[in-house]
């Protein structure tokens, strides 16, 4: 008898473990999460920013001078941290509309960095015939690219996540 009361022991310790596990990740992953949205509405804000300084980029690009679209870049750190962990948790069209905001904003971060540099180099290699004209050519891709971050963001913050890949077409 004091055997069976012993596996019944070790068996319900072993349950309450695994419980207590469970339990813990589904905190770790409600967390993860809300740090994801919370970075989402920072970007709701942050993006209309940076379009002004690339709206300004433009205005000058189109006065034959140049002004380096500078500013902070986008807020990523709860995605690069957390994406990973959340992914198995999210629905396929969650884990692809975060994929395409945040692949989107990085681009867009890479080319601004690097505008001014290319910039000054089109200017002294003379490899563009205009280089004003095809600088604000990238700088408007840019600007609507933020555009459809920012409605893919509204999409995934209202529960309704946009289907970047048609995935409910193809279905």
């Amino acid at each position: 008898m004091e055997a069976v009361a012993g596996l019944v022991g070790v068996i319900l310790g072993f349950l309450l473990s695994e419980i207590s596990l469970l339990c813990k990740e589904r905190r770790e992953i409600a967390s993860y999460k809300k740090a994801i949205t919370a970075e989402l509405q920072s970007l709701k804000g942050q993006i209309p920013q940076i379009k002004d300084i690339c709206r300004q980029a433009l205005t000058e690009l189109g006065k034959q001078s140049f002004l380096p679209p500078l500013g902070v870049p986008a807020v990523t750190q709860a995605y690069d941290n957390f994406g990973a962990k959340v992914q198995k948790h999210l629905s396929p069209l969650e884990r692809n509309c975060l994929h395409i905001i945040y692949g989107r904003l990085k681009v867009c971060d890479k080319v601004l960095a690097e505008l001014e540099n290319d910039f000054r180099l089109a200017l002294a290699e003379k490899v563009i015939d205009d280089p004003f004209w095809a600088f604000s050519d990238k700088i408007k891709d840019i600007y609507g690219s933020y555009d459809i971050v920012l409605s893919l963001i509204d999409s995934y913050l209202n529960n309704n996540p946009i289907d970047v890949f048609k995935l409910k077409a193809a279905s």
